[in-house]
């Protein structure tokens, strides 16, 4: 199978790939992506590299601590006094 044309979406090439073993075909499949230097088709290739780069970290990255978050009105301001109490 020879790929062309990327897309700017990942996924559409993987089930365009992924269609070549559902139609039937019982022995490997090599996938070639051909993409010719200096045009807009690489610039998509690396842009795929980078979404999907960013993706992983995202979604591998380790959970974030919970925090305790106070309404504004209960937070203080660092050097400001607290209004006193009508009396």
């Amino acid at each position: 199978m020879f790929l062309l044309d990327p897309w700017w979406n990942p996924q559409a090439e993987e089930q365009a790939v992924d269609r070549t073993h559902r139609i039937g075909q019982d022995r490997p499949v090599m996938v070639y992506r051909l993409v010719s230097a200096g045009t807009i088709e690489e610039k998509v290739m690396e842009l795929k590299e980078k979404k999907a780069e960013l993706f992983d970290r995202v979604v591998e990255a380790p959970p974030m601590p919970r925090q305790t978050v106070r309404p504004v009105s209960q937070q203080r301001t660092p050097g400001r006094r607290r209004p006193a109490a009508p009396a």
